[in-house]
C-alpha cells in the first residue's frame, strides 16, 4: 500500500539536481526541466517510483540529509545513480539521458530499467568456472552481467565469491556495497565501503559512497558524511568526484 511522501520544495530539489557530476549533467538537467512541467513532487508516492515489472528489485528509497525537505524517493534514486556511475555500472541509458517526454512517473520508471541478461555469455562463463572455479575475471564478469540486468542478489553472490578469493579486491568491495545500498542494507554497504577505503586508501570512490550511507541513516550522520567527502577532496582534489563532493558539502553548510 502506497504512502504519501513528505511535502517538498521544488527549488531545493532543483538545486540538488544541479550538483550532479558532469557525466550525469544532461540527465539531471532533463529532470530539472520536467520538474517545472510535471505534477508537484508531493503528489508522488513510493509506488510511483517503482518499475512496472515487480520481478525487478526496486532501488530502495533511503533518506538523504541533503536538503531535508526533498522527496526521499527522488534523492535516493539520484544518489544510487551517482554511486553506480562511480563504477561504470548502471549508467543512464541514452534514451533516459535524452530527456524522455511524459510525466514524472514515467521518468522514475526509466531510471530503473535494466539491460536484458546475456544468457549465452552467462552459460559460457559458468562452463568456464566448472574447469576454473577460482577464475576471478569470470566471476567478476558474471557479477556485472547480473548487475546490469537488475538481478542484484545473483550479482552479489558472484561478488562474494570474488571476495572469498581476494578479500581486498577494491572493485568487488565497491560493487558489493552498491548492491547492498540498493537493497536497503545500509550496514552491509557501509562495511563494504569501509573495507574498500582500507584496501585502497588513495582511491576516492569509497569515501564518496560512504557520504551517501551516512546521510541515508535515520537520523542522518552529517558530520561523518562531511568527513568522508573531505577525505575524498584531500585524496583526489582535481577529480570530478571532488567537485561533486564540494557541492554536497555546500548543501550541508546551508542546513546549519
Amino acid at each position: 500500500m502506497s504512502r504519501p511522501t513528505p511535502e517538498v520544495d521544488p527549488k531545493e530539489l532543483d538545486a540538488y539536481l544541479a550538483t550532479a557530476p558532469p557525466n550525469l549533467r544532461e540527465w539531471a538537467d532533463a529532470q530539472r526541466e520536467q520538474l517545472a512541467l510535471g505534477p508537484t513532487l508531493a503528489e508522488l508516492t513510493e509506488a510511483d517510483a517503482l518499475p512496472d515489472d515487480e520481478t525487478r528489485p526496486p532501488i530502495k528509497a533511503a533518506a538523504s540529509g541533503i536538503a531535508s525537505g526533498i522527496n526521499k524517493v527522488l534523492v535516493a534514486l539520484l544518489a544510487a545513480a551517482i554511486v553506480l556511475l562511480v563504477q561504470q555500472w548502471g549508467r543512464p541509458t541514452q534514451q533516459v539521458a535524452q530527456s524522455p517526454h511524459g510525466d514524472m512517473n514515467a521518468m522514475q520508471q526509466g531510471m530503473t530499467q535494466f539491460a536484458q541478461l546475456d544468457n549465452k555469455r552467462v552459460e559460457e562463463l559458468k562452463k568456464q568456472l566448472e574447469d576454473e572455479p577460482n577464475n576471478v575475471a569470470a566471476l567478476k564478469e558474471l557479477g556485472k552481467l547480473y548487475n546490469d540486468a537488475g538481478q542484484w542478489q545473483e550479482s552479489l553472490d558472484f561478488q562474494n565469491k570474488v571476495l572469498a578469493l581476494t578479500p581486498d579486491d577494491y572493485d568487488a568491495l565497491l560493487a558489493s556495497g552498491v548492491i547492498h545500498f540498493n537493497l536497503g542494507e545500509l550496514a552491509k554497504a557501509e562495511e563494504s565501503w569501509l573495507k574498500a577505503t582500507k584496501s585502497a586508501p588513495d582511491k576516492p570512490e569509497g569515501h564518496f559512497n560512504l557520504g551517501f550511507i551516512y546521510l541515508a541513516k535515520e537520523p542522518a550522520e552529517k558530520e561523518k558524511a562531511r568527513q568522508s567527502w573531505e577525505n575524498l577532496i584531500r585524496i583526489a582534489p582535481d577529480s570530478q568526484l571532488a567537485e561533486t563532493a564540494k557541492s554536497h558539502l555546500e548543501q550541508l553548510d546551508k542546513e546549519q
